[in-house]
């Protein structure tokens, strides 16, 4: 397995950029599989249960859709986005390569025109290279390196 990090964060102004995550006590989770014909063991229902038991784990508290309806203040959002492709050489394959990020948003009106737009609080994301046969395994211990980093800085940025 070939493995690569790239870290993306971008601050909003007057954010906190010691602690963009202070204050965070509670989110919603989506997922997001983009592919052709992901590997067995990708699945988004999957990957969801396993970023919401390591979130309320940390001690945040995930909301339902129907909750994030009926409150009017702006509850962020823990998004998983994981983009699988082929990987090939020549005629041999190799596997699959994937993307995958996971980023926490909120979603606030602009003060130009009050369209409705994420402004990211954190973010982390992997690229590597899996064989297909363990394509679900590699796909949970990535989500799991990138979760870990998250509940730490929210850790950091919340003490008890």
């Amino acid at each position: 397995m070939v493995c690569c990090l790239a870290a993306s964060r971008g601050w909003a102004q007057g954010q906190d950029r010691e602690a963009p995550l202070k204050g965070v006590g509670r989110a919603t989770v989506n997922v997001s599989l983009a592919g052709k014909d992901l590997p067995t063991g990708v699945t988004a229902d999957r990957l969801k249960t396993l970023t919401e038991l390591k979130l309320r784990t940390a001690g945040l508290r995930v909301v339902t859709p129907a909750e994030v309806r009926d409150e009017p203040d702006a509850i962020p959002s823990v998004e998983l986005t994981i983009l699988g492709v082929p990987a090939r050489s020549g005629l041999e394959d190799l596997g699959w390569a994937f993307s995958t990020r996971l980023a926490v948003r909120e979603y606030r009106p602009s003060q130009r025109n009050n369209a409705i737009l994420p402004v990211e609080l954190w973010a982390d994301s992997y690229l590597y290279i899996s064989e297909t046969a363990n394509a679900g395994d590699q796909a949970e211990r990535v989500l799991t390196l990138l979760l870990d980093k998250l509940t730490n800085d929210w850790l950091k940025a919340n003490p008890k």
